[in-house]
This record gives structure tokens, C-alpha cells and sequence, in this order.
């Protein structure tokens, strides 16, 4: 039986076209095109910034000497004080502690035939504002400050507060009950500030 053949495209298809009008699929075209999915667009962006802050605490602006009254002894109970700025962006422990005996002593002076170095007891009271417009305050006798009594110094415990740029004040009283031996006298306060663990 007589036949012609003929080509056709059809939807990516090769067909081959009998003279019976029946067609058989003999291969498939890849697409000419690639299509490309689109873009969402939008009018507006939300960002999210995140960071954090490390907690730090410190001192400043204090002086490293306390002069009782221009160093004369009296028969008074004399008072000096001392401002500090104080940075703690987190809750914090401030501490006084003595490395002597909680008390100002003779200096130069030693213990000899049995007899004690003359010594002037003294009491120490902090002040510290707060953030939020509390004031924290401690008063402390030095029998409490001297290192080795167990009771680890003045301490000052800011609970939940912060104090950022802060005036803060420490001062030391001395109690002069009676008279005491001429001479100079001499301390070592360590002033501690932490962060809250």
C-alpha cells in the first residue's frame, strides 16, 4: 500500500503521519524555553536586630588616702568622706574589708612588754544611689572589717538593682572615747566591687 511521510510538531513531540491518518510518537523535544518562577515582592522589610550587653562593674574618681583631721589627734569623733563614680550595669556586690586589725594603728609602733599597740577603733558607712532611685546603705564597725573575723568585711548588696554612672560616697568615723597616745596612725581599707553571681 502506497505511502507519503510527513513531519510534525506537536507540543514537543516528533510524530511520523501514515498515509492510514494514523500517527505513532517516534521522540520528545526538550522546551526552547526555561521558564523562570517569579519573585514575591513586598513593600515592606522587618528586621531583626539582636545583641548583647556584658555585665561590667568599676570604680572611679577615688581618692586612695583618707586624711583624718590633717592627721591631729583630739579628743572628738572626726569624720571624712570620700566620692566615687560607679559604673555596674548589672546587680553588684560593693565590700570593705581591713588587711590590719580593724583599726587604725600606731604606726611604726610594736607590741612590747606585753602591752598593745595603740589603737583607734573607727566604723565605716556606704551610700550608694541606685537606678532606679533607691539609696543603698551600710554601716560597719572595723571589729567587723578586720580579715580573719569570719564575717568577710562591710558588704553592700545591691539585690536587683543597677547603678550606671552613679555618686557614691564611703566614710570613715572615728570613735575617740578617750585620749589617745600622740603620733600617726595608720589603716588599710580594701574596697571591693563586683558582679553579682
Amino acid at each position: 500500500m502506497p505511502f507519503s511521510v510527513g513531519v510534525v510538531c506537536s507540543i514537543g513531540i516528533i510524530a511520523v503521519v501514515l498515509a492510514s491518518g494514523l500517527s505513532l510518537p517516534m521522540a520528545l523535544v526538550p522546551s526552547a524555553k526555561a521558564v523562570s518562577s517569579p519573585v514575591a515582592m513586598s513593600d515592606s522589610v522587618q528586621i531583626k536586630l539582636r545583641g548583647r550587653v556584658t555585665p561590667r562593674c568599676g570604680l572611679a574618681g577615688m581618692a586612695d588616702t583618707f586624711a583624718l583631721d590633717g592627721g591631729s589627734a583630739v579628743n572628738r569623733q572626726d569624720r571624712v568622706s570620700v566620692g566615687f563614680t560607679i559604673n555596674c550595669n548589672t546587680p553588684f556586690i560593693y565590700s570593705v574589708r581591713s588587711s590590719g586589725a580593724g583599726a587604725m594603728k600606731l604606726a611604726r609602733a610594736s607590741a612590747s612588754d606585753g602591752r598593745a599597740v595603740p589603737a583607734i577603733p573607727y566604723r565605716i558607712q556606704i551610700k550608694i544611689p541606685t537606678d532606679d532611685g533607691d539609696l543603698l546603705q551600710a554601716e560597719c564597725d572595723g571589729d567587723r572589717l578586720r580579715a580573719g573575723s569570719g564575717l568577710n568585711g562591710c558588704i553592700l548588696d545591691s539585690s536587683d538593682a543597677v547603678a550606671i554612672g552613679q555618686r557614691g560616697e564611703v566614710a570613715v568615723i572615728m570613735l575617740k572615747s578617750k585620749w589617745f597616745q600622740s603620733g600617726d596612725y595608720e589603716e588599710n581599707l580594701q574596697i571591693t566591687l563586683s558582679v553579682k553571681q
